[in-house]
């Protein structure tokens, strides 16, 4: 029963934590959030919607070539390709550009909570 419970457990923190970052990352929910540039609105994937699930969506879409470079940078050590490496740097290095993405650092940063 215990071992049940803590699973429930950490699904509502990831839950509670997806929520968190929406909030803090969103105009809509946190008035302090810079706007999103309009550079990165022009992804085809992009949802210009008001609630939370486009928020995320957008948030997701954001970090989506981080995540992607994370993936497959093993395989670029085992295959070196320099350009695929240079063009993944620079299109991280825009990524962090991103405004919102500062501002939910430095909130986030004080705050304690725990993970999952």
């Amino acid at each position: 029963m215990k071992e049940g419970y803590a699973q429930i457990q950490k699904w509502w923190e990831l839950v509670m934590s997806a929520y968190l970052l929406v909030c803090l990352h969103s105009k809509t929910f946190n008035p302090l959030v810079t706007p999103t540039p309009e550079i990165y609105q022009k992804h085809d994937w992009f949802d210009f919607g008001k609630g939370g699930k486009s928020h995320l969506n957008n948030i997701q879409l954001i970090l989506t070539p981080c995540i992607c470079f994370n993936a497959i940078n093993k395989w670029l050590k085992v295959f070196p390709i320099n350009h695929l490496s240079l063009g993944f740097a620079k299109l991280i290095s825009l990524m962090n550009q991103l405004d919102p993405l500062d501002d939910f650092v430095n909130i986030v940063e004080p705050v304690l909570f725990s993970s999952a």
